[in-house]
């Protein structure tokens, strides 16, 4: 990967402020950024940040107050930018009464595709992280790690040009948080997506090729570096 690959996300200037006046709060403040495809970053800063409010003004489930916002490799489609973006929570957010392949295929119900297609890409996605065993089994039945990798399933299921993962380790305990971010690094090489992990944990920022860093809303970037094999 390199400068020249497309543009997955792109943000110039992008402020979100929550509630107004006196009480006013600046969760991003004039953030700055440009993410290709294949580019693997960690967000890293303390809880408070602004971390999770910029993961979901990447994903287009917020909207900032100001500044630009855009998603060049979707500009001459009609996808919405969340279609093609997968997030993966800091808790697995697995629906309990559902089946694993069923909470796979929860973000590709909102699409026009025949259930039968919709059947077969989530279990693809599952074969993709080895998880076809478990398609058939409850949340209830999983640990916290096949958990995650199934909420990595769900993610991929939609064929993200983009991966936001927040905090996806903090729930696990150190060798299978470890664990999940190596599926997570394997799993957006594998479709070609740009992935952003927001952590505080130094061993998981030191898995990606950049570190992003917030404080207090404002976000400082480094500049592009080459993948790793």
């Amino acid at each position: 990967m390199s400068a020249e690959a497309p543009i997955v996300v792109e943000c110039v200037a992008v402020t979100r402020v929550f509630g107004s006046g006196p009480t006013a709060h600046t969760a991003v403040a004039e953030a700055t950024l440009t993410m290709h495809a294949g580019q693997r970053v960690s967000l890293v800063g303390p809880s408070g940040s602004g971390k999770s409010t910029l993961l979901h003004l990447l994903a287009g489930l917020d909207r900032p107050t100001s500044g630009h916002l855009s998603w060049p490799s979707l500009a001459s489609g009609t996808e919405r930018p969340s279609e093609r973006t997968g997030v993966v929570f800091q808790a697995p957010s697995l629906i309990g009464n559902l089946s694993v392949i069923e909470n796979v295929e929860i973000p590709l119900l909102i699409t026009d595709r025949p259930a039968r297609l919709v059947r077969k890409l989530a279990m693809a996605a599952l074969d993709q992280l080895d998880l076809a065993e478990l398609a058939d089994r409850l949340p209830e039945d999983l640990s916290g790690g096949q958990a995650q990798r199934v909420a990595i399933a769900r993610a991929l299921a939609r064929n993200p040009l983009l991966i936001l993962a927040d905090e996806p380790t903090g729930q696990l305990d150190r060798n299978t948080g470890a664990h999940v971010i190596d599926v997570l690094l394997a799993a957006s090489q594998l479709v070609g997506a740009a992935l952003v992990i927001a952590t505080h944990d130094p061993a998981v920022a030191a898995k990606t090729d950049e570190q992003w860093n917030m404080t207090d809303g404002s976000l400082a970037t480094s500049p592009l570096v080459g993948v790793r094999p």
